[in-house]
């Protein structure tokens, strides 16, 4: 605000400075006032769609509990225009979804990964080895993949390495009710030095998860809730031969 003091033009009117000039504030009905201010304006016409996204997720915290009922958030154009994407390319084959990748047409893998991924491998081969209970889930989860066909072995191809990223994997402990569980995570930021990795290459994609204040709301309504987990959801999925 400015160091001025509001001007009161009428009952219900007044001038207030401010750091962009006097703003009218007040009530407008039935009222009437002749004066000609300078109306100072901004206008910012140079936002990315990356700073539009940062706006409206900073909105959206601060709107948390201020909204009388949940809505679905209007996307932006572009994460619009991915998602309508993304309903027009996959394909259902065999009772499971081909879908293709949402490359960035920006950033290019302009590196192989290869002698980083190798590294990581012998670094969590050694690990394995030392530990014979770990060693044993771990191959047994990666069975269980090739069983379920949702791994498969891929040749190098030396003809096309346009897009060739290699993901490094190892397991994350989970403790629950003092049981062990390892879980397989692969690692899509692996990179070689200055050279940029799969998520940089990329979208991210709109948010299409319910606001969490809503849901846990509604988990208060009711006596008896239901939950459900999609087993190892990410990789019902098969990737498109292209991709």
């Amino acid at each position: 605000m400015h160091s001025d003091a509001p001007v009161k033009l009428s009952d219900s009117l007044a001038l207030v400075p401010s750091s962009f000039g006097w703003i009218l504030s007040g009530s407008r009905s039935h009222v009437t006032v002749s004066f000609n201010p300078t109306v100072h304006s901004i206008n910012v016409d140079t936002l990315t769609h990356e700073i539009d996204n940062m706006v409206r997720i900073s909105w959206n915290l601060e709107s948390i509990g201020i909204q009388p009922i949940q809505e679905k958030l209007k996307l932006s154009t572009h994460n619009a225009e991915l998602l309508t994407n993304f309903h027009q390319s996959f394909k259902i084959i065999d009772g499971r979804r081909v879908i293709h990748l949402p490359w960035k047409p920006e950033v290019k893998l302009t590196s192989s990964n290869y002698d980083t991924a190798i590294r990581r491998f012998n670094s969590w081969t050694r690990r394995i080895h030392a530990n014979t209970e770990l060693k044993q889930k771990y191959a047994k989860q990666m069975q269980d993949y090739i069983d379920k066909k949702q791994v498969e072995a891929v040749l190098k191809d030396t003809q096309n390495e346009v897009r060739l990223f290699y993901l490094p994997h190892h397991a994350v402990k989970k403790i629950t009710d003092e049981e062990i569980k390892w879980r397989i995570v692969f690692d899509a930021s692996s990179h070689s030095p200055g050279h940029p990795f799969l998520n940089d290459a990329l979208e991210a994609g709109p948010n299409l998860l319910p606001d969490i204040l809503a849901m846990l709301l509604r988990f208060r309504l009711s006596k008896i809730a239901i939950t459900s987990d999609g087993s190892q959801a990410f990789i019902q999925l098969i990737l498109a031969d292209e991709d």
